[in-house]
């Protein structure tokens, strides 16, 4: 379970068009890549060298290459950094801000991962106040176990069983920078 929320930090937000100019940063040195169905393999990759290097601010868009025919090509994200912390601690997981406003998003949990999407799937979405939505429009960070878990040997037990509670702390906290 996680949540799913959308965030353009840019003037006019969501009617602020593409976020790719947006910085973030991730406190993740690993992530799982994903297969052809965007499942992730059960593979820990190090972040360093790849287009997954958040570490420090970078710009959303810097490896995002649209040409399909480009050897470099790379659509966006949909992948989950993996979050070093105790279990149960509260740890700043992603911050992202946008420079032409000096909005700033941070982002905290306590779950294992952070997935960030950039949304490069959306095609023609119709949402608030009648704007339509295309690749890139948002970005999203949610914070969860890992996706496929329940699948997936090598990623953290999932299963919640029959008088179980689930508990999932995140917070979204805004400013300006």
């Amino acid at each position: 379970m996680t949540n799913h929320s959308y965030f353009n930090l840019g003037k006019g937000g969501h009617k602020g068009g593409q976020i790719l100019n947006h910085e973030v940063k991730i406190l993740a040195e690993q992530y799982n890549p994903v297969n052809e169905l965007l499942y992730p393999t059960g593979e820990f990759v190090d972040v360093a060298g790849t287009p997954f290097d958040f570490r420090e601010f970078k710009v959303i868009g810097t490896d995002v290459v649209s040409d399909k025919s480009s050897p470099d090509y790379f659509k966006g994200y949909d992948h989950n950094f993996v979050l070093e912390h105790e279990k149960g601690e509260v740890v700043t997981a992603a911050v992202c801000r946008a420079p032409e406003t000096g909005r700033t998003l941070t982002v905290l949990t306590d779950q294992p991962g952070i997935q960030m999407y950039t949304a490069p799937e959306l095609s023609g979405e119709k949402g608030k106040d009648g704007m339509v939505y295309g690749p890139s429009s948002a970005v999203c960070f949610e914070t969860q176990n890992f996706p496929n878990a329940i699948n997936t040997p090598e990623f953290p037990d999932i299963v919640l069983k029959a008088g179980e509670t689930y508990k999932h702390y995140t917070v979204f906290r805004f400013g300006i920078d």
